[in-house]
């Protein structure tokens, strides 16, 4: 029997992520690297998980109790460490998890790119974020089909907002 503990990696000015000039993915878009390592608090927190396992074990009951620290295990590895990074990816390159399509027009997944086709003569649609951000740094890579395209990037917007409008006459 074991206990595995997890716990939160606090975000670090040291911890980053930055595009990798060497590799690349099918598309020619640089791929993504971390930079990341524990701090001290990451590295106390993982003293006292053991020791508070050993402890819990103990008074359960169990004998023979030890415990190990998988200190070689890099960081990323476990689904608390997300943090160390600190950026959010909002594509995961085949669903439109997280995404809400506003208006009619159709979106996909091909080949690992989100793909917008506008149905003729319809209103305009949107491809919006279900989460809304504070402070972002956008980066991305588009293409337009050949023809007659209207499109274009839209952010700090928000539903349901209904501009003031003052009707004034005089003369």
């Amino acid at each position: 029997m074991n206990i595995q503990a997890f716990g939160e990696v606090l975000p670090r000015y040291e911890n980053y992520c930055e595009l990798d000039k060497q590799v690349k993915d099918k598309f020619g878009i640089p791929a993504l690297r971390f930079n990341v390592t524990r701090g001290d608090n990451e590295l106390a927190m993982r003293k006292d998980m053991a020791a508070t396992a050993a402890e819990m074990l103990e008074s359960a009951g169990a004998i023979n109790v030890t415990t190990f620290d998988q200190a070689d295990v890099p960081p990323g590895t476990a689904n608390h460490e997300m943090a160390a990074a600190q950026c959010t990816v909002l594509f995961d390159g085949s669903t439109l998890h997280g995404w809400q399509v506003l208006g009619v027009a159709e979106f996909e997944i091909r080949d690992g790119a989100l793909v917008g086709r506008s149905v003729d003569a319809q209103q305009n649609s949107f491809l919006r974020t279900v989460e809304e951000f504070d402070n972002f740094e956008l980066t991305l890579q588009f293409k337009f089909d050949e023809g007659m395209f209207n499109s274009g990037i839209q952010f700090r917007s928000s539903l349901g907002f209904k501009p003031q409008v003052h009707n004034q006459l005089s003369g």
